[in-house]
This record gives structure tokens, sequence and C-alpha cells, in this order.
């Protein structure tokens, strides 16, 4: 799951439990900082180290979220469990240490996100220097790429099962879906796609919101076996792996688009299955070409178009580079939300007319670069 995909599951699902825009976008411009937004980030990538911080907004040592989220039954891993963890220090006053305002009032405060970010990392985080002001502009940054939406990814509602889309690439005949030139069963059918793991993986995630309705290991070449119920569908991974310990979910778990279910384990591919049948059922046609089982490549590119959301209009804003250590010092950059060009003298007079124009640093002006925004332009570090 890309970073933006990761922000708007945490944007999602925690102003759906009350929190304000404001203080998941100052949150999210911490956990920037903290972890590049990736739930399995452990400190320095040193993957392991109890000692050190871990997840997104590295708890340390990182037993002290891991053991909690283990006896609560969690998947440590997953995005929505490190929320929970956040709402349980939210309800028992841990971790945000703030003598003049309550966690639970900064989840409420409507306070301007480049604030509430500076709270933050002074009263949660705790860093030796707390003088970062890059937290607040990645701050900001959420809160004009989400405050206008009302759900969802914010770009389509499905995905690929993996991080890596899907390449349009038959790696070997026989992954393809439908008939192909390998002998199966009564035929030639193949009742799947069977993404590389050459290609893929290792993390396997949900391709849409939906329910786990089965986990196991099972014979006949199965082996590791998820079901998802994701209305109409039923979706079927399968042949990843042998063992249990490599599925994540448990039966009657909600999980999210994106959210990592499993991984990619001794096997040569996944096996990704999508009915609109029972699955079971189903499974009695896995060498027929009767109509049980859907091309997934079909599904999930159909499914991702006609999932497309309207995006949040975002502020166009001029960005002035006043540092004198900064190469680019005096340099003027136009912001639209996606990417950051850099003007000649005429176009920044004139557009500075009618758009809000900001002072920023070089550490602010790399902090985009770390986000991933694109820079037109010559831009210097």
């Amino acid at each position: 799951m890309g970073q933006q995909e990761t922000a708007k599951q945490i944007w999602d699902y925690l102003t759906s439990r009350g929190w304000t825009k404001q203080s998941v976008a100052a949150l999210l411009g911490n956990m920037q900082s903290e972890s590049s937004i990736i739930a399995d980030r452990w400190e320095s990538d040193i993957v392991g180290n109890m000692s050190g911080g871990y997840g997104l907004v590295q708890w340390t040592p990182a037993t002290k979220y891991i053991d909690w989220a283990k006896s609560n039954g969690l998947v440590y891993q997953d995005v929505i469990s490190q929320c929970k963890r956040l709402e349980w220090e939210v309800a028992n006053s841990q971790q945000f240490y703030n003598p003049n305002m309550t966690f639970a009032a900064f989840t409420r405060s409507t306070q301007s996100p480049e604030e509430l970010a500076n709270i933050f990392i002074k009263y949660y985080e705790r860093p030796l220097n707390p003088n970062q002001p890059a937290r607040g502009i990645q701050a900001r940054y959420w809160y004009d790429l989400f405050q206008n939406s009302t759900g969802g990814s914010g770009v389509s509602s499905w995905t690929w099962p993996f991080t890596k889309p899907y390449t349009g690439v038959i790696y070997l005949d026989g992954q393809q879906f439908g008939n192909t030139s390998v002998k199966r069963g009564r035929g030639y059918f193949h009742d799947g796609f069977d993404f590389d793991s050459s290609v893929y993986g290792p993390d396997i995630l949900a391709v849409s919101g939906g329910e786990v309705i089965y986990t196991g290991v099972m014979g006949d070449g199965l082996g590791s076996v998820i079901v998802l119920s994701i209305p109409p569908y039923q979706v079927m991974y399968q042949e990843f792996s042998q063992s249990m310990s490599d599925i994540f979910v448990s039966v009657g778990q909600k999980v999210t688009k994106g959210q990592r279910i499993g991984q990619l384990n001794g096997g040569t591919h996944l096996h990704l299955g999508i009915t609109q049948k029972n699955w079971r059922a189903a499974l009695s046609s896995w060498d027929v070409d009767d109509g049980s089982w859907l091309n997934p490549i079909d599904v999930i590119q159909k499914e991702m178009n006609n999932s497309q959301e309207e995006k949040g209009e975002i502020e166009m804003i001029l960005y002035k580079v006043t540092d004198s250590k900064s190469k680019m010092n005096g340099s003027i950059w136009l912001f639209n939300g996606e990417q950051l060009t850099r003007l000649d003298g005429t176009s920044a007079a004139k557009l500075g007319q009618s758009l809000k124009n900001v002072d920023i640093n070089q550490a602010e002006m790399s902090s985009f670069k770390n986000i991933g925004i694109r820079t037109v332009g010559d831009f210097q570090y």
C-alpha cells in the first residue's frame, strides 16, 4: 500500500471515530517524519529490534506497542491496529503529556494543522529537538489533500493485491486466467491469475474493503488460503504459502482496501480467484469454464475505473524560498497539490497577485521531496 493510501486509511478511520480533520492532519505530519507513514517500520530499519522504535509513530521500545497488540488479539503490523492503540492511549491518558491539553482534547481541537503538529511533537513524540517545522508543512499538505474528501481512498475503492501494480505481462504461460496451453484436470482452463513471486510481493493486500470468511491451509495444491467477502464477489487468495503463520487475518475480521493480510513465502506465486458464487461451490469448477470464476484482472480494473471518486480541490500556493543558506534562495514555486513547479519572474509576479504566498526554508522545501511530491525545474539541496 502506498503512502497516500495508508494516510487516507488513517484519515478515514480516525475522522470516523470523532477526531477532527486538523488533529488527524497533525498526526500524519508527524508520522511522515517518524516512519514515512509505514506501519511495519522499525527504527533505523533494524527489523526485530525490540528496544528501538516501531510503527507509525515509532513506539519506543517496540514492545510497548507490539506486546499490547498481541495481548488484544491484533495483528501488530496492521494500520488499523495501530490506530486502535492510539485510541487506547486517548482513552487511558497515555503517552501524551501536556499540562494544558488532554489527549482527548487534542483529538477534538480545531486549531490549525501546523499548531497541532507542533503540539504533538512536543508532548507526544518528545524528541531531543522538537523544533521541526517540516512536520507542520507536512500536516498542512495532508489537510489540504483530504479535507474535502468524504471517505474511500480518494482514488479508488479497489487496488491490486500487491504494492506493485499489475504489469500487464504474463511471465509464464499458464499463469493467465482462462484457457491456456497447460493441461489441468478436465481441460486447459485456469480459474484465476498467478502473480509471479519473482515480480510481486512479499506483502499480500486486500483488493478492497470486506470481511474475512475463511483462512486455512488446504490440500489439493491450494496451500495457504484467505477468502474475502467483497459483495458481490468472493475473492480467494491461495498457493502463496504452506503455513498459517503467513496469514495475518482471521475469520470475521473486517479489512480495508490495501490492508496487509498475508505474505508470499516459499511459493512461486499468489493465485487470485474471484467468483460471484459461494467460493466452496465454485471450487468444483476449478478446471471448467462455466462462468463460476471471473477474470481477476478484468474485475479489478473494472472496479478501479467504476469507483473513481472526486478529490477535494486543493488550494494552489506560491512558495518562496527565503533561506540564505539555500542554493534556491529567492526562487518561487507553484504548488498545485501534486507537484511543485519553479516559476520565472514574470509568471511569479502575475500569479502572486491572485494566489496565496508563503515563505519557506530549505528544510521545508526538502520535506516535499520526502513526501514524494514531483518537482519541475532546477531543484537543489
